[in-house]
C-alpha cells in the first residue's frame, strides 16, 4: 500500500529539521522499503536531526500513520517497535475494512509487533504510538514474551512499563503458557499439505501456519487451531500468521498480520489479486468465513482459496 503523500507532507511540516525531514521523505519513498530500519539508521537519523533517540521514535510514530487505512474512523495512527533480539526498528499503521464489523480492525501496534515477529524478532523492547494504545493492544502487547519488561513511548511523557499500563492484567501464564513459549517465541508445528502443491502462495501460507502461535492450552481439550495467509499481488507473496490471545479478542487474524505486511511492502498500484489461507484440518476456530468476509471488501474483488494442514507425522 502505497504512502499517503498528502499526509506525509503534513506530518513533515512539523519536523523542525530540514535535514530530518529530507531523510524522512527519501526514506519513505525509497523502492523497497518495509517499514524496517537498524539501531545505526536510526541513530543516524537522529543525529540528523538533533534529536534524541525517543524524539525520533515518536517521528517516526508520525511517519508510520501515512501507511494507515482508516477507511471508517479516518483516525490515522502509527506505531514504531523496537525487536529485543537485533534492537531494529519496525512500523505499523492501523487499518480498516469498509463494510466490515468494527472488530476486524487492523491496530497499529499489531502491525508493528507483526512486522517484528515476521522478521524473526522474539521479542519487543519499546513501542512508540502516536496515540495512547487502547485496552485491547494493552491486552495485545501482554501476550509477548517480553510483556513484562515491555516499555511504552507516547509524546509528552518518558517510557512507562507496559505493566504499569495494564496492572492486574490477565494473560498467557493463566492458562499455563510461560513466558518463554509465549507470542513472537519461536514455532514450529511440523505440518504439510493435505493435498501437495508447487504453488508458492500456498507455500508460503504454510510456512506462516507453521510459525503462527495458537497455544494448546487455549482450547480445552487442546486442539490445534493454527493458521496462515498469503496475499498475493501482481508481483509479490506477503505472508501473515496467526497470533491467537488468552483474552481471544484481542488475537491477530493470520489475514491482518498478511495485511500489515502488505501495507508497507506493496509497491503503487500493486493490489491484492488472490488471498490464500492454510489452516489446521479440523480446527475449532475456524478462520475461513471471517478471512473471506474482510477479502470480499478488498478492491478488485480478490480471489480467496483455503487448504487444509494436517500433522507432518500423520
Amino acid at each position: 500500500m502505497p504512502a499517503n503523500l498528502p499526509l506525509l507532507k503534513t506530518v513533515l511540516q512539523k519536523v523542525p529539521s530540514e535535514p530530518l525531514r529530507n531523510a524522512l521523505s527519501a526514506m519513505v519513498n525509497e523502492t523497497g522499503f518495509e517499514g524496517v530500519l537498524t539501531k545505526q539508521e536510526a541513530t543516524q537519523l537522529a543525529a540528523k536531526g538533533g534529536i534524541s533517540l525517543n524524539q525520533l521514535l515518536l517521528t517516526l510514530a508520525e511517519v508510520a500513520k501515512v501507511y494507515a487505512v482508516p477507511s471508517i474512523s479516518n483516525f490515522y495512527v502509527g506505531a514504531i517497535a523496537q525487536g529485543a533480539s537485533t534492537e531494529s526498528f519496525y512500523m505499523g499503521a492501523n487499518m480498516e475494512f469498509a463494510g466490515e464489523a468494527l472488530s476486524f480492525t487492523l491496530h497499529a501496534e499489531q502491525a508493528a509487533t507483526a512486522n517484528a515477529w515476521n522478521n524473526e524478532e522474539e521479542g519487543l523492547k519499546l513501542i512508540a504510538v502516536n496515540a495512547a494504545p487502547c485496552g485491547y493492544c494493552r491486552q495485545f502487547l501482554y501476550e509477548i514474551t517480553t510483556a513484562k519488561k515491555l516499555q511504552i513511548l507516547l509524546a509528552g511523557s518518558n517510557p512507562e512499563p507496559l505493566t504499569t499500563l495494564l496492572p492486574q492484567a490477565f494473560g498467557p501464564k493463566d492458562l499455563g503458557v510461560e513466558e518463554a513459549e509465549a507470542l513472537m517465541s519461536s514455532q514450529f508445528h511440523d505440518l504439510r499439505l493435505e493435498e501437495e502443491t508447487e504453488d508458492n502462495a500456498v507455500l508460503m501460507a504454510l510456512v506462516a501456519a507453521n510459525q503462527s502461535y495458537a497455544p494448546a492450552p487455549y482450547t480445552e481439550p487442546p486442539h490445534p487451531c493454527y493458521a496462515g495467509v498469503a496475499i498475493e499481488t501482481s508481483a509479490q507473496i506477503f505472508s501473515g500468521r496467526l497470533a491467537d490471545n488468552a483474552a481471544y479478542n484481542p488475537s491477530l487474524s493470520p489475514l491482518e498480520a498478511a495485511m500489515a505486511m502488505w501495507t508497507f511492502g506493496a509497491a503503487p498500484n500493486e493490489p491484492v489479486t488472490r488471498v490464500v489461507l492454510v489452516q489446521s484440518k479440523g480446527t475449532v476456530a475456524d478462520q475461513a468465513k471471517a478471512t473471506e468476509a474482510v477479502v470480499e471488501t478488498l478492491p478488485g474483488q480478490p480471489a480467496f482459496e483455503q487448504y487444509w494442514a494436517v500433522p507432518a507425522a500423520g
